[in-house]
């Protein structure tokens, strides 16, 4: 059940992740054509996928020291 969970929270952060990558390209052509008046948009969204994947790193070594931890083995 667990890995379920896991699996559809990570498939949720990645369709996340994506989502904000898309923006970004989106806000990256907005600026090159409009000039600097979405230049806040764009640095909001590098803030929020940087955030993103610093939290997700975070969050993938924390769970692996969980693991070990749970493993009946190591009693």
């Amino acid at each position: 059940m667990f890995g379920e969970i896991h699996r559809a929270k990570h498939n949720s952060m990645e369709t996340h992740e994506k989502d904000l990558k898309i923006g970004l390209a989106i806000a990256a052509r907005h600026i090159n054509a409009y000039g600097d008046k979405y230049w806040p948009i764009f640095e909001r969204l590098e803030n929020d996928l940087e955030t993103k994947k610093h939290r997700a790193n975070r969050l993938k070594r924390r769970l692996k020291f969980a693991e070990i931890d749970d493993d009946p083995n190591l009693d």
